[in-house]
């Protein structure tokens, strides 16, 4: 049988591309599935070489490669061609270097589909293990009896192991503590008959011992046949939010405590001693089993009890009236380190050093019969200061306090701070309301006072000269022409005097220097007056004021300040000099009088109406006022008032004050 039709047959209609080459890697013959596979017509890949299908890059590892297959005789493997349309194609290429001398033969197959598909399920394999080893939960495989096979870094992580080799192999009810052991158990066996469990915690044990709380879901993963193959867990640590959800719960308690305490509080109303009765006795009531408020005295020198229950009414009955007439020092030990922190002092279990060192000795009768064990106290924080305190005793060691006690209590501390500040300034306003109605009693008397000095100044001063005067111009209208000139002279002065004396009123009511060129200039005419009338020189010293406005509530009150100040002085020092200072900071206004005069013992004085006159003024801008005196060294008043309003550039000169 003739082999040459069919082997031509065979080269014609092959699948696979077949192509001869020269040993100078030219192409020789090409089968049509070539001539298909690398996009040319024969004629043109028999003008080609081998080195024309190659990729730049690759021409000289080709020519290796060439090399070796002559040598050897035989060649197999994969390459990447270009094809005629500059598209590339991977071939699995097999070789027979002279078929017949001279001749070389390769089969190419297409293997690009192939390579596409390996590639993807490469890059398949690398998401995946990205996404395990990026998931912030443990992650692990095992097989059907739970023997670990694969880990991610997290799960090497959570059970505190160097390296996933360390894992590999264990078996699962390994990482599970025994006493939960049982629950795994059925937990395995309802995995096969359902497929899953999922969100189950367990108690699972750490590479050193250590235990930890996880909340764990694991799968069965089968076959295309539907037939179990291996095991998937992913465990999340959930120690964290566990003892979170158990914090929510504790602080729910203390809520629903601090509400209970709350509402009794108000209860209590205003009145301040029920509102401490009530808190130390719900207090008590609910952590137990003493309470005691404590308040700062005026002095702050003590730490006066002023409300005391025990759960017990024979334990009150005896130390009530003992706690209620105690009080202790601020430089003992425990209250000046509550008072300096401002932190809550906590013993869970007090021992007899402890006790003789903190418990006063008043208090023994207490100890013996009834005991203390666990002490515990909060500062009652106001206004950024520790007002007093808030304390707890218990009388058996069974039940010591502890942080959560000390939360709540603060925490009851705190609202008791804002319920005691609430009463006392309830009491401060009704004593406001009282002093007010006196001070309008006072405005009153002092209204209808200088409504009899501004009548008495008319009638005396002014009523009389325009008396004198009006009698005078009667007689001038009888006179005879040759004499009247000498007698227009005289009601001349009288209308001077007139002038002079209303002008003197209207200084003494209110200048009008003060408004329309203010503070400073207004001042120095003052002083100037002042001394003309007193022979009492003033010796003045003024900082930043030289240019500047202040606000009228202001400018108005340090002169009515220094008016009133310099007025005392004439009237009672019996000096011949006095110091008035002014200076501007940053935002106050200062102001300071000093005499050297026979000065005076201000206490008694206090609310006498020229002192409380200047207090209501530099009161009314929360200014601070402060009165030194010591008999037969002089006085000095000194005054801050606030600058709350900005100041404004006068348009008075330095040089019209000062010439």
């Amino acid at each position: 049988m003739a082999t040459e039709p069919i082997l031509q047959a065979l080269f014609e209609h092959a699948l696979d591309a077949i192509l001869l080459a020269d040993d100078e890697m030219h192409w020789v013959e090409a089968n049509p599935a070539a001539c298909t596979l690398l996009g040319y017509s024969r004629e043109e890949l028999l003008r080609l070489t081998v080195l024309n299908l190659t990729l730049d890059h690759d021409r000289n590892l080709t020519q290796e490669i060439w090399r070796a297959f002559i040598s050897d005789g035989r060649q197999k493997g994969e390459y990447t061609l270009l094809r005629r349309d500059e598209t590339t194609i991977a071939v699995e290429y097999r070789a027979v270097a002279n078929i017949v001398p001279g001749l070389h033969l390769a089969i190419l197959h297409d293997i690009t589909e192939r390579r596409q598909a390996e590639n993807a399920l490469r890059e398949s394999e690398a998401r995946y293990r990205s996404l395990v080893e990026a998931s912030p939960d443990g992650i692990a495989l095992g097989d059907l009896q739970a023997k670990v096979t694969m880990v991610n870094q997290q799960a090497v992580r959570l059970f505190g192991y160097d390296r996933a080799e360390e894992m590999i192999g264990k078996p699962g009810f390994g990482l599970v503590v025994p006493e939960d052991w049982s629950q795994a158990i059925r937990d395995f066996q309802q995995i096969f008959e359902t497929g899953s469990i999922r969100s189950v915690a367990y108690n699972l044990l750490r590479k050193d011992g250590t235990r930890f709380l996880a909340e764990v879901s694991i799968a069965l993963v089968k076959d295309a046949a539907g037939q179990p193959q291996a095991l998937t867990a992913i465990f999340r640590d959930i120690t964290e939010r566990e003892q979170f959800q158990e914090e929510v719960r504790r602080h729910t308690a203390r809520l629903e405590t601090l509400a209970q305490i709350s509402q009794a509080v108000a209860e209590a109303g205003l009145d301040v001693q029920a509102v401490l009765e009530s808190i130390v006795r719900h207090t008590a009531e609910a952590i137990g089993d003493a309470c005691v408020i404590s308040l700062l005295s005026k002095d702050e020198q003590w730490l006066e009890p002023v409300a005391f229950h025990h759960r017990k009414p024979e334990a009150k009955a005896l130390m009530g009236p003992l706690y209620l007439a105690s009080a202790a020092s601020t430089h003992s030990e425990w209250v000046a380190t509550i008072r300096e922190t401002g932190q809550p002092l906590l013993i869970p279990l007090l021992h007899q050093e402890q006790i003789e060192r903190l418990i006063q000795t008043e208090y023994l009768p207490y100890l013996e019969q009834v005991g203390v064990a666990s002490l515990l106290i909060a500062p009652l924080r106001g206004e950024g200061r520790v007002m007093g305190t808030l304390g707890l005793s218990r009388d058996q060691p069974s039940h010591p306090y502890t942080q959560d006690d000390q939360v709540l209590l603060q925490a009851l501390a705190d609202r008791a701070a804002l319920t005691i500040e609430k009463a006392q300034l309830f009491e401060q306003v009704q004593g406001a309301n009282e002093r007010l109605q006196g001070l309008s009693r006072r405005l009153l008397d002092i209204q209808e006072t200088e409504r009899r000095h501004i009548a008495r100044e008319l009638h005396d001063e002014v009523g009389q000269v325009l008396t004198g005067l009006k009698l005078l111009l009667d007689m001038i209208v009888r006179l005879p022409a040759e004499v009247v000139k000498s007698h227009l002279n005289e009601a001349q002065q009288l209308v001077n005097e007139l002038m002079e004396g209303v002008d003197e009123l209207s200084l003494n009511l209110r200048p009008a220097m003060l408004d329309d060129l203010g503070l400073l200039p207004t001042l120095l005419s003052h002083f100037e007056r002042y001394t003309q009338q007193t022979q009492i020189q003033v010796t003045f010293q003024q900082t930043g004021l030289t240019g500047w406005r202040f606000s009228s509530s202001v400018e108005t009150t340090v002169f009515r300040l220094i008016q009133e100040g310099l007025t005392n002085v004439a009237r009672h020092a019996g000096v011949s000099e006095v110091t008035v200072r002014l200076w501007v900071g940053l935002d106050t206004l200062g102001l300071e009088i000093e005499d050297r005069g026979i000065g005076f013992d201000p206490t008694p004085l206090a609310d006498s109406p020229g002192l409380s006159g200047m207090n209501e003024r530099v009161a009314l801008l929360d200014g601070h006022l402060r009165i030194d005196s010591t008999p037969g060294k002089g006085t000095i008043i000194t005054v801050q008032l606030p600058l709350l309003e900005e100041t404004e550039r006068s348009a008075v000169d330095d040089d019209d004050l000062f010439g």
